[in-house]
């Protein structure tokens, strides 16, 4: 199913903060509507903004991005898998390193299973 249709998002943003005035502005295109929404909202929150229901707060208050606590890249706080504790040991994991820990995991019970 292909389709030649191409959707384009742009978001203005403006800090919550009545005290700021910093504004930003993006545009992304895509072959979903979703998608491209999406890929907005990605691209503002790599750049330091949280993005929620009730405020959206610029890099300057927002804090900075936190990092992934095994290999250390930034990973934005919606992107980040914080319940993977279980599987990575730690509470803030990207998911380039929470997909090794699955499949490790995956591999180690695979394992178990073929040798009873």
């Amino acid at each position: 199913m292909s389709s030649d249709r191409e959707w384009a998002m742009t978001i203005d943003i403006e800090c919550s903060v009545q005290t700021c005035s910093t504004k930003d502005t993006v545009t992304v295109r895509d072959v979903s509507a979703h998608g491209a929404t999406e890929g907005a909202k990605k691209v503002l929150r790599y750049r330091g903004w949280a993005i929620n229901r009730r405020d959206n707060t610029c890099p300057e208050h927002n804090g900075p991005i936190p990092v992934c606590l095994l290999c250390g890249v930034d990973v934005p706080k919606p992107y980040g898998i914080e319940h993977s504790q279980h599987i990575t040991g730690v509470r803030l994991s990207c998911l380039p390193c929470h997909r090794k820990a699955m499949d490790a995991r995956v591999a180690e019970t695979f394992a178990k299973e073929m040798t009873r």
